[in-house]
């Protein structure tokens, strides 16, 4: 049977998107923050570097790249947060999620829309982010860290924008904004120490001397997208370095967990009556 799918509402829907998410005046608020703290640390370290140009205790100028793209990756995964619990939920509150679906358009195409729109928000601030650093840390100090391996830094940061904003668009389905944050918040967090944890011992040692707190951890590394290891993996490609990383089965891994939550956010919202 053909799956009808009218384009031009999705479009307008994703367009719509973009817009309500700049009207919130969050994402222009995350990047001036950004842009001061660019020109803080640029200075900083310069002058730091001056100071003890004679003595060349540490390589700082190395370690100022290093430090501001981990601080971007950081304010992204914040900002998905924050747009997460948003991006469904300021739609219910207001009472426009009707009027939405009253268009020719599935209630899973309204949610994968909405996702997909904030994920781009959120990356556009992350990709801007970067760039402008690069061009400050470029002009300051005539070299960065940037290689060929930035086009895969960016998919995996990519990757890491679209799970967390799917994460918490799952808990707003549920509870309010606030209490969806925090409990989010909370979950990566367990899901990054989780994935830090395993992904350093064998398998054979994962289901040995199991406690709470080391079942709590399997869930997360075996049923979640491993956002952890994906953001380690941004981090490394960006500095250089090629770590240890199986991109078959971690991305087969990605696409079934993601189409997993989706799928449950697809039904709870199903089951919603609107």
């Amino acid at each position: 049977m053909p799956i009808n799918i009218n384009w031009n509402v999705i479009k307008a829907l994703f367009l719509n998107t973009l817009k309500k998410e700049m009207r919130s005046k969050t994402l222009i608020f995350f990047l001036c923050i950004t842009i001061c703290l660019i020109f803080v640390v640029n200075s900083g370290v310069d002058l730091v570097i001056k100071s003890f140009e004679e003595e060349n205790l540490i390589n700082l100028k190395s370690q100022k790249a290093s430090f501001f793209y981990w601080f971007i990756s950081l304010w992204s995964t914040i900002l998905a947060m924050i747009f997460g619990v948003d991006t469904i939920k300021s739609d219910l509150e207001s009472g426009i999620t009707p009027l939405l679906l009253a268009q020719p358009i599935k209630r899973w195409w309204y949610l994968l829309t909405r996702i997909i729109g904030s994920s781009a928000m959120v990356f556009s601030y992350y990709l801007l982010s970067f760039l402008m650093a690069w061009i400050i840390f470029f002009v300051s100090d005539g070299a960065t860290n940037v290689n060929w391996s930035l086009i895969g830094a960016l998919l995996g940061t990519c990757l890491v924008i679209v799970a967390v904003i799917t994460i918490s668009a799952f808990f707003t389905l549920f509870m309010g904004k606030l209490v969806a944050f925090v409990l989010s918040f909370i979950l990566i967090g367990i899901i990054n120490l989780g994935n830090t944890t395993f992904s350093s011992i064998a398998f054979s040692d994962h289901f040995r001397d199991l406690g709470i707190a080391k079942i709590l951890g399997l869930i997360t590394y075996y049923f979640f997208p491993r956002i952890g290891l994906w953001s380690s993996l941004s981090s490394s490609l960006i500095n250089g370095s090629q770590p240890d990383f199986n991109y078959a089965i971690e991305l087969a891994h990605y696409s079934v967990t993601i189409f997993i939550l989706f799928f449950l956010i697809a039904i709870f919202f199903q089951k919603r009556e609107m």
